[in-house]
């Protein structure tokens, strides 16, 4: 049929991104996953809508928030910014092209995430406003749950296969 005329013969007549002909699509599944892990990448199952809602915060949130530090620097600052700043805002280097269509494909979640960002804000303005050990307490929330976040990230990572 097409796949062996679109193939040409490099594949004995199969579609080489289809597998074995009637493979189900947990084989095929199993397959691509061990593609990725062999590639040293760590690998996890989730349905569309979860998928988006999670990387809505783990990755969107992150470039957007980025993308709008970088915006917010006043003029006169760029010759004052250091490692932290670099640090910060690293992903916000990325393709303009490629991340207008991430944060728009995804908009009501990163909407969602953005809520949830503003929300620490205002957590963190009412800390400064409130002065005392306000701001203290505010930066070691974030600093403990920031090692137990890495911590999981670091545990979920699949073993090093030049190791």
């Amino acid at each position: 049929g097409g796949e062996q005329q679109r193939d040409h013969g490099q594949s004995g007549g199969r579609d080489p991104r289809a597998g074995e002909p009637g493979d189900s699509r947990a084989a095929a599944a199993e397959r691509a996953e061990a593609f990725w892990k062999a590639l040293g990448m760590r690998v996890a199952r989730l349905g569309a809508k979860e998928h988006d809602a999670l990387l809505s915060f783990s990755s969107h949130l992150p470039h957007a928030a980025a993308a709008a530090l970088v915006r917010s620097l006043p003029p006169g600052a760029a010759e004052l910014t250091a490692g932290g700043f670099a640090d910060t805002t690293r992903v916000a280097a990325g393709s303009p092209e490629m991340w207008a269509e991430i944060l728009s494909a995804n908009a009501d979640n990163v909407g969602s995430a953005l809520n949830d960002l503003i929300r620490e804000l205002s957590a963190l303005q009412s800390a400064l406003a409130d002065g005392g050990g306000e701001v203290l307490k505010y930066l070691q929330v974030a600093s403990e749950a920031r090692a137990r976040i890495m911590e999981k990230a670091s545990a979920a990572k699949p073993p090093d296969p030049s190791d």
